[in-house]
């Protein structure tokens, strides 16, 4: 796991939805004369008629005596009168469909009135974003593809209240999910011998150790070499299915060897992978997790050829201990970031002397031929090598055909100013650094694991902090949609017949923000499941808080938190560890459950909540991390995902959210002022909040309303 510089039950009814209003009117509908019509997942907007909308910026006005694009914009004319609503959009979308431009329509009542036929136009849009389209008026938009439409209307009905259920992860819905827990050995077990990152610590290159974050005991970690039990214990306690971990290559491969060198400890990785059987978790182990045997890097690391065979000797004769004992198999976690981080950059052991400047680092990465290339080339043939062996090895001696996959870390990366986009355009070109592993190792995936934590805000010098985005306490700016977005292109890429989010999570010492956090995620592979990626595992990082790299132990990912002061490292379990479990046991998320975790991250950034930060924001590179603690305040912004396209056994409403930046949405339609102001003021007038009704058949529905603000009196 790399937190590091990313280089990084319920009743349903038959509605339907007529005109909304200032006030919203869903009416009962007649099931009945259905009609193919066209459609998408961004169908239709329902909204106030009585604002002018702006000009489209990639719309073009369609007449029914015109049949081509042009420029002309907004242009009084009406289409097809006396048409009634349904062939309005009808003969929209066909046209659409005959322009090799048009990626999108919307067809406009300017009166609002559906009814009113002798005042509907045609756009033909150029892009399918829905931020093209106008939002006033009544007004229908989408693809040229088929939906439901009944007699009144689109055909839906809408799940009852804070009970629907918007994501449901069980088998007999067709698209289940299990859950696991995430650990790792450098993360989390004492030291030995020739460590590479105490000794890396000890040169005080890792933030955050040996101070009052990380108590008097940082080269114990968490004990779990010596009293593994405890976090094993904690794992079951949530009720999760896996259990992934894994072993110290250095720790067992004391000196330079093939295979393993300390038999007893070997002995003590297959006693440790007994206990997690023993407690009803399938076991999935890590085999080279950020950690290199300081023998290995003396060689050159991945650099050098021969350090293929030294792997495969080290892994083969694992496996051939653990035996029976594993279900899932990853050789490699995060390898690229490995190469970059330690061989390119320096910022992990063994280190470089002199650092590299930021220009060297970016030449190494980009170097056809350079360490960064040679080294994920040869982590590549290791990981086919063992992939070849393992299953030939089973097949001869008729055991079940093992699971062999990687771990590969993803973030979404997103330009934060104009010199940021033409940055992030180049990084998208350099598919090497997203896809050049998989590319070289996608004949030999029994299944594909992706690391997700966040996005990356771009500028002309690299990843920032942003003040008015949220992060977590390592640096990651939060986006559940991105992992929606990756999902769904690397499952385009590659088609793999099955997914694992192998690692999920957030440093969040405070808890405030981690129910939503994975709340929102969760919905994100809900609804990538549903558009057919196939993702079969959801693994949270991690059990109990632990070392995390360079950062060392200011992050806090643990479900659990941990006493550093004494050698016991007491634990206690923060409030998500309980929902988590419940999440766990029912594999549903309910509307209910989703409002609650983000009123505690609302009511927080109200209330001017501080939080640990573990980045410095005044620093030209703000990936480094602090040996204490920044405070941050919680951010005021919706950062949920907002790509779900319907609740599992109908429609559902979309939170409110305020159109107006100074100002939040309450779930009752209300809304307060971000900035504190005294109770005798007005706080803010005719502010528009918006929600969505969405429903299967990708039918959308959005309602305005505009309402006065009242005065933030949360704030201390």
């Amino acid at each position: 796991m790399v937190q590091a510089p990313s280089f990084g039950h319920h009743r349903s009814a038959a509605l339907a939805v007529g005109v909304l209003l200032n006030v919203e009117v869903i009416t009962a509908m007649r099931q009945s004369s259905k009609v193919d019509l066209p459609s998408s997942t961004k169908d239709s907007y329902w909204a106030d008629p009585s604002v002018t909308p702006e000009p489209a910026t990639s719309c073009r006005k369609r007449l029914k005596s015109d049949y081509h694009i042009h420029p002309v914009k907004w242009i009084a004319a009406n289409m097809n009168p006396g048409r009634p609503v349904e062939k309005q959009v009808e003969y929209c979308a066909s046209w659409c469909q005959e322009e090799s431009e048009c990626m999108s329509f919307a067809v406009w009542w300017q009166s609002g009135k559906v009814e009113d036929y002798n005042n509907a136009y045609c756009y033909l849009c150029s892009s399918e974003d829905a931020d093209d389209h106008p939002h006033d008026g009544y007004v229908w938009y989408g693809k040229p593809t088929k939906a439901e439409m009944c007699e009144d209307g689109p055909c839906m009905s809408v799940s009852d209240g804070e009970q629907s259920i918007l994501a449901n992860f069980s088998e007999d819905e067709g698209k289940g999910l299990w859950f696991g827990v995430a650990t790792a050995a450098a993360h989390v077990e004492e030291t030995y011998e020739n460590d590479p990152w105490v000794d890396f610590a000890h040169e005080g290159k890792v933030a955050a150790y040996n101070n009052s974050v990380s108590g008097p005991y940082p080269d114990d970690r968490l004990n779990f070499w010596s009293k593994p039990e405890e976090e094993i214990d904690l794992a079951a306690g949530t009720g999760s299915k896996v259990f992934r971990m894994g072993v110290e290559w250095g720790r067992l491969t004391k000196f330079k060897s093939y295979g393993v060198t300390d038999l007893e400890a070997m002995d003590r990785y297959v006693e440790i992978a007994r206990m997690v059987k023993a407690r009803n978790m399938s076991l999935m182990m890590t085999l080279f997790h950020h950690s290199m045997p300081k023998w290995a890097s003396s060689m050159g690391g991945w650099g050098n050829a021969e350090m293929v065979h030294y792997f495969f000797s080290f892994a083969q004769r694992v496996a051939h201990a653990f035996g029976d004992l594993v279900d899932f198999w990853v050789p490699f976690n995060e390898a690229h970031v490995f190469v970059m981080l330690s061989g390119c950059t320096g910022a992990w052991p063994p280190g470089i002397d002199p650092k590299p400047s930021a220009i060297q680092g970016a030449a190494c990465v980009t170097n056809p031929f350079g360490v960064y290339a040679t080294s994920v080339k040869h982590i590549a043939e290791a990981h086919n090598k063992f992939h070849r062996w393992i299953h030939d090895l089973h097949q001869s001696i008729n055991k079940a055909r093992p699971r062999v996959g990687i771990a590969h870390n993803i973030g979404y990366m997103q330009g934060h100013n104009l010199l940021g986009n033409i940055v992030n355009r180049v990084n998208e070109k350099a598919v090497h650094m997203t896809f050049g592993l998989i590319d070289q190792v996608k004949e030999h995936l029994d299944w594909l694991g992706l690391n997700y934590y966040g996005r990356e805000l771009l500028t002309e010098k690299g990843p920032i902090v942003a003040p008015d985005h949220e992060y977590s306490e390592s640096g990651r700016a939060v986006y559940p949609q991105g992992l929606y977005i990756l999902l769904k292109r690397f499952h385009a890429r590659y088609n793999f017949t099955s997914y694992i989010i192998t690692e999920n999570g957030i440093s969040d010492s405070t808890d405030i923000l981690r129910p939503a956090y994975v709340t929102e995620h969760l919905l994100a592979v809900r609804q990538a499941q549903r558009e057919g990626v196939p993702v079969e595992g959801y693994i949270h990082w991690t059990v109990s808080d632990n070392w995390e790299w360079a950062d060392g132990y200011c992050p806090k990912f643990g479900l659990v938190a941990v006493d550093r002061s004494t050698r016991n490292f007491n634990r206690t379990k923060r409030p998500f560890y309980d929902t988590f479990k419940e999440i766990v046991r029912s594999k549903i998320i309910t509307m209910k459950q989703r409002d609650d975790s983000w009123a505690i991250v609302q009511n927080a950034a109200l209330r001017h909540t501080e939080r640990p930060f573990c980045r410095d924001e005044t620093s030209d590179d703000p990936s480094l991390g602090l040996d204490v603690p920044a405070m941050r305040k919680v951010v005021p912004v919706d950062w949920r995902f907002r790509g779900l396209s319907q609740e599992e056994n109908g429609c559902f409403f979309t939170p409110w959210r305020s159109m107006d930046v100074r100002a939040v949405a309450m779930p009752d339609a209300s809304c307060v002022t971000i900035k504190v102001c005294d109770p005798s003021q007005k706080g803010l007038e005719g502010v528009w909040l918006a929600r969505e009704l969405r429903c299967p058949g990708a039918i959308t529905a959005i309602k305005k309303r505009r309402v006065d603000c009242t005065c933030n009196m949360l704030a201390p």
